[in-house]
């Protein structure tokens, strides 16, 4: 494989074949998708409930605590398993943060600005972000780690 002119071993760069998820263990990967996307309906249900129990700023920080957790995890995994947890973790960080977030917005904007803070927003910007700094490191691990980062800067900045 080439990427810019350099050749690639894709070996190096994949989860799949770091762990040899390929033939007979191919449906691993697609699994911790669908682990990943059970820790998002799990974020999404209790997130709102911690928020109702807790407030707001504790249940953000929380969940900010849960995404660098997540993410850290997810860049050091030894193997699929804890992967594979790290990305539940993951997901339900990410699908509260997206909830608590949006509130946020909402709660310190004028009425007549809202519809336009709600409509702009992070998600798309760092979306646009994300293939662009993909496109330049192709190591996932490397990329995990460099996207871990603004987590770590909203909790230090948040509180």
């Amino acid at each position: 494989m080439r990427t810019r002119g350099v050749a690639v071993d894709p070996a190096k760069f994949k989860f799949e074949f770091q762990w040899q998820l390929i033939c007979d263990s191919a449906w691993v990967s697609d699994f911790i998708t669908s682990i990943q996307m059970a820790g998002m309906l799990f974020g999404t249900v209790f997130a709102s409930q911690a928020s109702d129990w807790y407030g707001r700023r504790y249940t953000t920080t929380g969940i900010i605590l849960a995404l660098l957790l997540g993410s850290s995890v997810s860049a050091a995994a030894p193997n699929p398993y804890v992967y594979a947890a790290a990305r539940f973790i993951c997901g339900a960080g990410f699908a509260s943060f997206l909830g608590q977030s949006a509130v946020y917005t909402m709660e310190f904007m004028p009425s007549r600005w809202r519809g336009l803070g709600h409509s702009l927003g992070p998600f798309g910007e760092a979306t646009v972000m994300l293939a662009l700094i993909a496109n330049f490191i192709p190591d996932w691990r490397t990329l995990t780690w460099i996207t871990t980062a603004p987590f770590g800067l909203i909790l230090i900045v948040f509180p």
